[in-house]
């Protein structure tokens, strides 16, 4: 079975099966995030989206000095852990009484980084 794991050297899932080419698609998701600040890849389940937003966030991470991060989601089935989980997979942990989305917001505002 193949898939991806998480690979700690850059935080991103290394992967464990070969990679369809799909240049294309590569060069479409850096040229959307030279342009927007959110980019959403959509799909049916299966069909590679996790793969193609790992192996552009690998080609895009030098644009991102603040880092390249990979925030597990598929587990969760409350939105409200969302926060949660992107500040775990960033390492921040805050302890003050504000919403997590809040105390996430401050901790990333001023920050160049990529959340996939």
């Amino acid at each position: 079975m193949g898939g991806s794991a998480p690979r700690r050297d850059h935080h991103l899932p290394v992967e464990t099966t070969s990679f369809v080419d799909r240049r294309g698609e590569l060069t479409q998701g850096r040229e959307l995030l030279a342009r927007a600040r959110l980019v959403t890849l959509t799909g049916p389940g299966g069909v590679g989206k996790t793969r193609l937003a790992a192996r552009v966030a690998a080609r895009v991470q030098r644009a991102f000095p603040d880092g390249v991060r990979f925030v597990h989601l598929s587990g969760l089935h409350d939105p409200a852990l969302v926060p949660l989980a992107a500040a775990d997979a960033l390492g921040l942990h805050d302890h003050s009484a504000q919403p997590p989305l809040a105390a996430l917001v401050e901790q990333v505002r001023d920050r160049r980084l990529l959340l996939v």
